[in-house]
């Protein structure tokens, strides 16, 4: 069993709060002639609401300040073998992966033998220091900070 993130509980609260106003709002036009729909339209729209967030994977905007930024670590020298499961769980015990590419060719859809897994800013430090020269699948990773992208003029 796993544990809500953060996320999730502020998913929950968000669901809770919408279908508190939604029964604010709605509860004059149907309360005085039947209760029954002021329930089955809000548990409807709430649930229309949820599907939406499922099937777009909404992502809440992080709380705080520069302490809660994400950053893109670079694996190299990666096993062709080695699937998302295997380096998801590589990384997993630095904190939670909140995305993960391992990079394959346009043409043969091989791996290309790198990857790229972002974290938040501290964890991300902390695994590219005890990862960066250990062994994994066989082959000596070599992991740090993504090179940013530069801006072009």
């Amino acid at each position: 069993m796993t544990l809500p993130t953060s996320q999730d509980l502020l998913r929950a609260a968000i669901a809770a709060l919408v279908l508190a106003l939604l029964s604010f709002l709605l509860y004059p036009l149907f309360a005085k002639s039947n209760p029954q729909w002021l329930l089955t339209l809000t548990v409807a729209l709430t649930t229309f609401i949820a599907a939406l967030g499922m099937r777009f994977s909404w992502q809440l905007p992080a709380l705080g300040g520069a302490g809660d930024s994400t950053a893109t670590v670079f694996i190299g020298n990666l096993a062709f073998r080695t699937s998302q499961e295997e380096l998801r769980e590589l990384f997993e015990p630095f904190g939670p992966v909140h995305s993960l590419r391992i990079m394959k060719d346009r043409v043969t859809r091989r791996p290309r033998g790198f990857a790229f897994v972002e974290l938040d800013s501290r964890q991300a430090s902390k695994a590219i220091r005890k990862l960066n020269e250990q062994e994994f699948n066989g082959r000596t990773l070599r992991v740090n900070e993504s090179n940013k992208p530069s801006a072009k003029e």
